[in-house]
């Protein structure tokens, strides 16, 4: 069953600014991480060992570069 997805409207008005907690800028850059996954592994249906990329945001402060692990791009 095909369904289009309703459109999301949001107000960013209503939203704030998420500051570094390393050096309280906000500007990030997105970056990748290469997950390898092995062909033994159990929940790797391939056979072949596979690389994912896992997005996260990187502080674009030149001296910080703070990696927010627990914040990530959708």
């Amino acid at each position: 069953m095909n369904q289009k997805q309703q459109p999301i409207n949001i107000d960013l008005r209503e939203g704030w600014d998420e500051p570094c907690p390393k050096c309280g800028k906000n500007i990030y850059t997105v970056v990748f991480k290469i997950i390898k996954v092995s062909s033994l592994a159990k929940s790797n249906p391939t056979g072949r060992d596979i690389m994912i990329p896992q997005s996260h945001f990187k502080c674009d402060n030149k001296k910080c570069g703070h990696l927010m692990k627990d914040i990530r791009p959708t």
